[in-house]
């Protein structure tokens, strides 16, 4: 099988984010001491080494490389992407050009580079999902991106790779003023707003998996899944007594937002997916270069300020004091990016991350018991289970 040229942002940041965390540790500060006097002998001069190329390839190598880039944004993110990649292939000094395709949706997309693993036309660079990553890494279809990172004339630096965190770019947010909306709805002359206030009920999987994970619980025990612990049931029946006390209700709109601004809810859920869940691997320098390109902190902080998204490197920051400002939340958000954990890292996640979603809505049904919490999660187990065979 013809190995898929495509790079993943989100395995970058894993494999960047040990050296991360590392950088972030407070450096001791040592003792100062008098250090007897010396003679001064001057320093002889010393050649600036030069950064050497591991890769195999060179400069003129990449005149004419065509890049063929596949991902899902529309409208403002896509906007901003085609901007950018335009400004890409007019000031790059390589002559490589780039090309963008959407492809819809993640399915969609997801679906066309599986019909492309074994086509002579492929993508260079793919925006993915972690869990479809895996499904064409097990397939062999990636190729090692560590070189590209590591070689010392086009990688990064060691200070660079320390400018990205650890992040996993998803915030669920939960306040004691919640506990009174619900009693003010009803305590109003208007009958329509009854049952409304507090949260609106999410059941997208990663919200699911964000509240277990915010009570110490998951959906994986011992590398497996296992979705009946202590944890997770505690998680699950906290969040249906908010919905029995009336603190919490379930929305009929196809999205929150409309609900929030009318003040119907008081929070809601939302998640801030960025250019991190982009790429995994390629065999051509000049996919590496263009994906280097876009993580460079001016760019980053480019998309910040369009999308109101969250920055894959911290010397970003520097140029978002301004929208820090204007955007409170947002800054508090990005505070807690050190926080933030990351999805199951399995192949079979994929096909069993719906199955949060499921189990959750069943759990939030008019006469479902708070007892009965534990029966679902051991269903929601066996599930995992089956999916993962």
């Amino acid at each position: 099988m013809a190995k898929l040229r495509v790079l993943c942002i989100s395995i970058i940041l894993l494999m960047i984010a040990g050296l991360a965390l590392a950088a972030c540790q407070p450096t001791p500060t040592p003792t100062a001491t008098k250090a007897p006097a010396t003679a001064t002998v001057p320093a002889k001069p010393t050649a600036t080494p030069i950064a050497t190329n591991s890769l195999g390839v060179d400069e003129d190598d990449l005149d004419g490389v065509t890049i063929e880039v596949w991902h899902t944004w529309f409208g403002v993110p896509a906007s901003l992407f085609d901007l950018q990649v335009t400004e890409f292939n007019e000031e790059n000094p390589w002559g490589i050009t780039v090309h963008a395709t959407s492809q819809g949706s993640y399915n969609m997309l997801f679906n066309q580079v599986m019909d492309a693993l074994d086509a002579p036309q492929r993508p260079d660079v793919v925006v993915a999902l972690s869990e479809q990553i895996s499904v064409w890494g097990e397939a062999e279809s990636l190729t090692d991106l560590m070189p590209y990172i590591e070689d010392p004339k086009w990688g990064f630096a060691k200070a660079e790779l320390s400018d990205f965190p650890y992040v996993f770019l998803e915030q669920d947010q939960r306040e004691n003023r919640q506990l009174a909306a619900n009693q003010f709805m009803r305590s109003d002359e208007s009958a329509d707003n009854d049952g409304k206030g507090g949260w609106i009920v999410d059941s997208d999987s990663m919200t699911v998996l964000s509240w277990m994970l915010a009570f110490d619980g998951g959906p994986l025990t011992d590398g497996g899944y296992k979705f009946i612990t202590p944890e997770n049931i505690e998680t699950l029946k906290r969040l249906k007594k908010l919905f029995d006390d009336g603190c919490a209700w379930v929305s009929t709109e196809d999205t929150p937002y409309e609900q929030f601004a009318a003040r119907s809810a008081l929070f809601i859920t939302a998640s801030l997916e960025e250019f991190s869940d982009l790429s995994r691997s390629f065999a051509q320098l000049g996919n590496w270069l263009f994906v280097r390109w876009m993580l460079a902190p001016e760019n980053q902080a480019r998309w910040v300020k369009s999308t109101g998204l969250f920055p894959l490197r911290v010397s970003s920051l520097d140029e978002l004091s301004d929208y820090q400002d204007e955007h409170p939340q947002w800054a508090a958000g990005v505070e807690l990016i050190t926080q933030a954990q990351i999805q199951p890292q399995l192949l079979s996640w994929r096909k069993v991350r719906p199955v949060l979603g499921d189990g959750f809505d069943h759990i939030f049904r008019v006469n479902m018991q708070a007892g009965s919490v534990a029966a679902v999660l051991a269903q929601m187990s066996q599930v995992a289970d089956a999916l993962s065979d």
